[in-house]
């Protein structure tokens, strides 16, 4: 499926980590500069607050997205939650906004490099200047073993680092940790499920930042 986002006529924002408005550079398109450092957000707010915009080139800790590539991000989360959380999905987002979405993953578990792993092919878009976006698993499933098993956002999958080297931006969606299974005074075990969200990360599989759902959702509500 490929279509061409609409929405590319927002100001470049800045946002800070849960995705509340900070500034602007001035410029008009699809762009967000999501904040990491505190001390740079707050100048910047007060540069808005000034009226004045802030060149991007002057703020070091900006992790750059889009908008077109947040909406996808949520989009492909919401896939792997329809689909019942045991099958992975993904999309590829071009830098001129255009969406390729990928067929959901198989739900049976494959072994690479020795580890358990549910997986999804990216589909195949030309250039090496592309956003990948994909998901790992969000429910909770039992291994080959027969012993409870999750997936969280915050770790790359075996194969991820051979796969992110080709992309300018790597996102993955899913679980912002691993759910947590607690027992009663009578053994009885139920399972806290954590936040969701998007996780930022480089070519060479470096982590760079998350933001959960609410942020996401604060920044695409921006006007």
């Amino acid at each position: 499926m490929r279509f061409i986002d609409p929405e590319g006529m927002s100001a470049t924002v800045y946002v800070d980590e849960k995705g509340k408005r900070l500034g602007w550079n001035g410029h008009t398109d699809d762009n967000v500069a999501i904040i990491k450092d505190n001390r740079e957000a707050a100048t910047i707010r007060q540069t808005d607050k000034n009226g004045g915009t802030t060149d991007l080139d002057k703020i070091k800790s900006a992790q750059l997205t889009t908008k077109t590539e947040l909406k996808e991000s949520k989009d492909v989360l919401n896939r792997t939650i329809k689909n019942g959380g045991l099958q992975e999905e993904s999309s590829v987002v071009t830098p001129s906004g255009e969406i390729t979405r990928g067929q959901p993953g198989s739900s049976e578990s494959t072994i690479v490099n020795g580890v358990e792993v549910k997986k999804a092919t990216l589909p195949s878009v030309p250039g090496n200047d592309n956003t990948s976006i994909h998901s790992h698993i969000t429910a909770m499933t039992t291994n080959q073993k027969g012993e409870p098993a999750a997936a969280s956002a915050m770790a790359t999958g075996p194969d991820d680092p051979g796969t992110f080297s080709g992309y300018n931006r790597n996102i993955i969606v899913g679980n912002l940790g691993m759910p947590i299974i607690v027992k009663d005074q009578l053994g009885n075990s139920s399972t806290i499920m954590p936040t969701q969200g998007v996780v930022f990360y480089d070519r060479s599989s470096n982590y760079t930042l998350k933001l959960a759902i609410k942020a996401v959702d604060n920044i695409l509500n921006l006007k």
